[in-house]
């Protein structure tokens, strides 16, 4: 719903993940609900997901960067250095990374110079799971560099979502996930 309520707007979306096998996942679904989505993922001869060649990947980026697709679902991994997806005005994170720095240039392949719109950043994390803990760290991390640095901490705005209203963004059964 999360996504929809972007496209709905007239927003393209970067739906990231730290694992490969998601981005097609999520593209599949996406697509059967309406939503041009792209993904970088195809499965290799034992049905392992793998991320596209160079050209593959390329052509789905220019399909993203072009407006043919409004979702480009990726790993985070695989657009972390050298693209300009400045187009995209949401990015939605599945999980997080362990290195801040891949988790810092996934975000600023939206969040360009040259970005026509702000960029909102959602990051889905299931309360106790690793993610959080990566995220605490994370924060610690950055709260260190910005008082080194700056002088002082950067604000930023960070808000809760219940499990029921999550799941309902996630378009998922309750009832499976118990």
């Amino acid at each position: 719903q999360l996504v929809e309520e972007a496209v709905r707007q007239g927003r393209q979306v970067l739906y990231g993940s730290s694992l490969v096998a998601p981005g097609r996942w999520m593209a599949e679904q996406l697509q059967k609900r309406g939503i041009n989505a792209v993904h970088l993922t195809d499965l290799d001869s034992d049905g392992r997901a793998r991320t596209r060649g160079p050209k593959e990947r390329a052509k789905a980026v220019m399909d993203f960067r072009t407006g043919k697709a409004q979702v480009l679902c990726t790993s985070v991994y695989a657009v972390a250095l050298g693209h300009n997806l400045d187009v995209a005005s949401v990015v939605i994170l599945e999980g997080l990374p362990f290195d801040f720095a891949v988790l810092d240039q996934f975000i600023k392949r939206a969040r360009r110079l040259t970005s026509k719109r702000p960029v909102d950043v959602y990051v889905l994390m299931p309360s106790d799971s690793l993610t959080v803990r990566k995220w605490q760290l994370q924060r610690q991390k950055t709260d260190s560099s910005d008082l080194a640095l700056d002088g002082r901490i950067s604000g930023r705005v960070e808000s809760r979502v219940d499990k029921a209203k999550f799941l309902d963004l996630m378009g998922t059964d309750q009832e499976l996930i118990r």
